[in-house]
């Protein structure tokens, strides 16, 4: 009886350390593991630097489903020296889709996407990008200024005044096409703003329209306008 007894403590003392043994090993209970967030840096060569946002902000933000505001964001001071600039975000929120660089309201409302990338480009939770941004780009005119400032008069049939400012017939009713209410000026002259009518219609109150648009832009609006113009008026 007890030989019996001693074999059997035995056998249960071995039973049991190969418990521990599986344990250790995983064997029972599958090992956690937890991903940090993508870690992204970033380097932009800007140019049209004149047109840096002042009232605006420059910003890399993250953003998930919701595209009218970011998950997280990094303003991106004017270069005091040179024209590149760098930032970073780090961990972002795993719910986090792309990455872009904006033009953005102090309240962090984008106005204007420069740059966009899909964070599943990330390679071991890190995404690096070198991008030469053009800050007075007609992209940018268009949707910081027409788009969401003008088309509500000048989106549909003819608009008005007979200037369409929406995406696909904006440049050409622009640039190098008379105005209506100076037929001695262009809309838009490239390389001059003096000869540009649009400038004037937002920016001088003695101009007798039906309907005044001095209200409408910011100043940051007028010299990325001024500046995209005297830069050759590019559609770019």
């Amino acid at each position: 009886m007890i030989h019996y007894l001693k074999m059997k403590n035995i056998i249960s003392y071995l039973l049991f350390l190969a418990c521990l043994a599986a344990c250790d090993s995983g064997d029972i209970y599958p090992t956690t593991t937890t991903t940090d967030g993508v870690d992204v840096s970033a380097s932009f060569t800007l140019s049209g630097l004149d047109a840096f946002p002042q009232t605006y902000k420059l910003s890399l933000a993250a953003f998930g489903t919701d595209d009218d505001f970011p998950l997280v964001s990094s303003n991106i001071p004017k270069p005091s020296n040179g024209n590149v600039v760098t930032t970073a975000l780090e961990n972002l929120p795993a719910e986090t889709q792309t990455v872009k660089l904006c033009i953005s309201t102090t309240g962090r409302t984008p106005i204007c996407i420069l740059y966009s990338q899909d964070v599943s480009s990330a390679r071991n939770n890190k995404m690096n990008i070198s991008e030469n941004i053009n800050l007075a780009s007609f992209k940018r005119v268009q949707e910081e200024i027409f788009s969401r400032l003008c088309v509500s008069c000048h989106g549909s049939g003819q608009g008005a005044g007979k200037l369409l400012l929406t995406p696909s017939a904006s440049y050409g009713q622009l640039v190098n096409t008379t105005a209506n209410f100076d037929p001695t000026k262009k809309r838009v002259t490239a390389n001059n703003i003096d000869e540009s009518f649009i400038i004037p219609v937002l920016t001088d109150g003695s101009i007798a329209l039906r309907q005044p648009h001095t209200t409408l832009a910011d100043p940051d609006d007028i010299t990325l306008l001024k500046t995209w113009i005297n830069s050759g008026a590019l559609k770019n």
